[in-house]
């Protein structure tokens, strides 16, 4: 028995653990030691093709993440290419070689470069924004001393993400000290964790029966996971980073993450008490629930708050004391609801923001401060501002931190390492922002918002090609009394609390039109001041992430035996038994995705073939 399957039993022996879902995903949750997750009815196509450029040598990346596409139009969103289909078929394989070259090209995939972090987060932007804005999607590689681990990757996927691990093979002939040689792309379809145990599922695109002209049986290779200290280059030196090999797959270590999140919110509960963070889900995948909605209790009264760029929790200062305030800035799970302090300052806070890089950005007194919350630093960079903030934002186009100061009536923006005067923005000099100011910036464009719980309106701000000023003022249609928590969605879309509940709308030509409710589930939802939702991020530096040995362009030399995926099993149960048999009668003469096992459109006798021939225990 593997290791990986050793992990797996023990979880299912150690305790009694209730699958949360019946449908393709699969959950049994006890803690974060101790958990089983799975995803079936993921396609496993093949890289290596006849019709890609180099034989699909390079194309990890847009195979793996076509898996994904295919899983997402089989549940619930049928008009996402490639569309639904039995794609293990004959019939389909030039159809489904044509998509991964469609994707490669998304990808700015080269025939011997590979994929960067950057193609293929742009490339996933671009394919999922056929769902309406419905997903976003966050990409993360190993910086430094800091690397993505096994339990970051199973967290994304215990709240119901579909994620892609990125594997780094490794020259370890110096171990401790390895270099990056190349990297992989695979999906995550199994993730299991029994005190230090660990085991992970992949889909590889680089597993097949060798022909480059037939899609190969779909199947997951088990592997067992374990974590080392080792050494890295990082700007000329040796760092020390903790990362997780994988072991029984060559030199792989995980090194980075591509995460397809379907879209939530945050709230915060009304005035005057804003201690409370409300999350609400409206998306899941077909017949699986969406992660569920909580309502988390803070450490305090939320002053500022904002959503971490992983999306896996949020930040928010809480200030105390009155003759000698101090500002506490604390960090929140998003799925545990725990709050952890990250750092104390003396003084008033007065704006929080987060950066692309994991950087935190939040202004004491009249300093602007940086850190990495989850890197203990004792040289905090910091810079002293010309005025006073009233809130503040960060630019993932231009890299800046946006603060807005009403007293000297500006826009400041500051590079991300803070190394450097401002960039400003003169406003008019008729500008009033009574009530509370707040500012965001447009993903699409890098371009300000900002307005006032006591105006109206919002306005647009940024500097021109020439360097000039340029001010936009929108009128909100239909009028709301006042705007906060300013927000905007990857499509250009700008949501913000009015009147005590969230609104929508689409701007242009000086007018922000309301968006119906059909639009987005978030829109009439009741909400405190701060609204949130979290956008497409990566953390791509094209210094040092768009070298050879960066880039994904090197197939794995080992792989763990192949199990085939137990398609039958309807219910998640790891059998196939008469729950799935009567979940399939019940679906008889539908197009029911799940029990239409051989993807002809209908129920029907050959899936009840099918279901037959795979009566009892799933492979593990």
């Amino acid at each position: 028995m593997s290791r990986f399957a050793l992990v797996l039993a023990s979880v299912a022996l150690g305790a009694v653990l209730a699958p949360e879902a019946p449908a393709n995903i699969s959950i049994a949750y006890q803690s974060s030691s101790l958990y089983t997750y799975k995803i079936s009815a993921v396609p496993d196509f093949d890289q290596k093709r006849s019709g890609l450029p180099n034989n699909g040598n390079m194309y990890c990346a847009p195979t793996s993440t076509l898996n994904f596409a295919a899983y997402v139009a089989a549940h619930g969103y049928p008009d996402m290419n490639p569309g639904i289909g039995n794609w293990q078929s004959a019939n389909l394989y030039d159809l489904a070689t044509f998509f991964d070259s469609v994707m490669g090209t998304f990808m700015s995939t080269g025939a011997s470069g590979g994929t960067t972090l950057d193609g293929m987060m742009n490339g996933m932007g671009a394919w999922f924004q056929s769902s309406h804005g419905q997903f976003i999607s966050i990409g993360l590689n190993a910086s430094g001393g800091s690397s993505p681990r096994f339990d970051t990757l199973a967290t994304f996927a215990l709240q119901k993400n579909l994620v892609l691990a990125r594997i780094g093979w490794y020259d370890t002939s110096a171990y401790p000290l390895i270099s990056r040689t190349g990297g992989h792309i695979t999906c995550l379809t199994r993730a299991v964790r029994n005190g230090s145990q660990r085991g992970i599922g992949l889909n590889d695109p680089a597993s097949d029966d060798g022909n480059l002209n037939t899609q190969g049986t779909f199947a997951r290779q088990n592997y067992s996971i374990q974590d080392e200290s080792v050494f890295v280059f990082s700007g000329g030196i040796p760092v020390p980073r903790t990362m997780s090999k994988i072991v029984g797959y060559g030199s792989g270590y995980i090194d980075g993450y591509r995460v397809l999140i379907p879209l939530f919110g945050l709230t915060t509960n009304p005035l005057p008490t804003l201690t409370q963070v409300l999350t609400y889900h409206p998306y899941g995948f077909g017949n699986d629930a969406p992660a569920p909605n909580l309502t988390i209790n803070l450490a305090g009264v939320a002053q500022f708050f904002t959503m971490h760029p992983e999306a896996l929790s949020a930040l928010y200062s809480v200030q105390t004391g009155m003759a000698a305030p101090v500002s506490t800035l604390y960090e929140v799970d998003l799925q545990t609801g725990v709050s952890t302090p990250v750092a104390s300052q003396v003084g008033t806070g007065h704006g929080l923001a987060a950066g692309r890089q994991g950087l935190v950005y939040n202004v004491v007194n009249q300093t602007l401060y940086c850190r990495n919350p989850h890197v203990p630093s004792t040289g905090i960079p910091s810079v002293p501002l010309p005025g006073p903030i009233v809130a503040m934002d960060y630019d993932d186009v231009h890299d800046q931190v946006v603060l807005l100061d009403t007293t000297n009536k500006k826009i400041y923006r500051y590079p991300a390492s803070l190394q450097g005067g401002p960039t400003t923005i003169p406003l008019p000099s008729n500008t009033t922002l009574p009530g509370i100011p707040c500012i965001t910036v447009n993903p699409t464009n890098g371009h300000a918002f900002y307005g006032s719980s006591g105006n109206g309106k919002v306005f647009e701000a940024y500097l021109d090609d020439a360097g000039a000023a340029v001010i936009n003022p929108f009128l909100l249609l239909p009028a709301v009394v006042g705007t906060s928590g300013l927000q905007f969605d990857d499509l250009g879309r700008l949501f913000l609390v009015g009147d005590g509940s969230v609104r929508a709308y689409s701007l242009a030509n000086g007018i922000g039109q309301a968006l119906p409710g059909s639009a987005s589930p978030f829109i009439g939802r009741p909400s405190g001041p701060q609204f949130a939702l979290p956008r497409s991020r990566n953390n791509f530096d094209p210094a040092t992430m768009s070298t050879p040995q960066e880039v994904e362009t090197v197939l794995p030399t080992q792989f763990a035996p192949s199990v085939h995926d137990c398609s039958a099993d309807i219910n998640g149960s790891d059998f196939v038994d008469g729950t799935d048999l009567a979940a399939l009668l019940a679906a008889w003469n539908t197009a029911n995705y799940d029990a239409d096992l051989d993807f002809n459109g209908v129920v029907n006798s050959a899936d009840l073939a099918i279901l037959l021939s795979q009566w009892g225990a799933c492979p593990n």
